[in-house]
């Protein structure tokens, strides 16, 4: 079984990679991993919401865009795998925001530009 979360080195990125939904539920879970992704390390964050993420709340949401205003400092981008979750950050006006795109290439890119 996979865990819920991950994070990895790519050389020169942090990536922190989430698997499935995304809600109030996972809260604690959710806040762990980004502190985690964060806490000793200076390089930009990819953060990858998988292909089985098919629902995000307005919690996550927030927590994402708190997230990022933390790390106003650091090159910081998003690369959402399913379609639906990227037109709902672009409705909700939160894509530009978190620099999110659906091509991972173009996220790795906008993180070593």
């Amino acid at each position: 079984m996979l865990l819920p979360f991950a994070v990895e080195s790519l050389d020169d990125i942090v990536r922190l990679t989430f698997r499935d939904d995304l809600d109030i539920s996972r809260a604690h879970e959710l806040g762990k991993a980004l502190q985690y992704a964060t806490e000793a390390d200076t390089r930009p964050i990819l953060i990858t919401l998988d292909a089985s993420v098919r629902y995000i709340d307005s919690f996550t949401l927030s927590e994402l865009l708190l997230f990022r205003r933390r790390l106003a400092s650091r090159r910081f981008a998003v690369y959402v795998a399913n379609a639906n979750i990227y037109r709902m950050l672009t409705i909700t006006d939160v894509a530009e925001r978190l620099n999110a795109t659906m091509r991972e290439e173009d996220a790795l890119n906008t993180l070593r530009a």
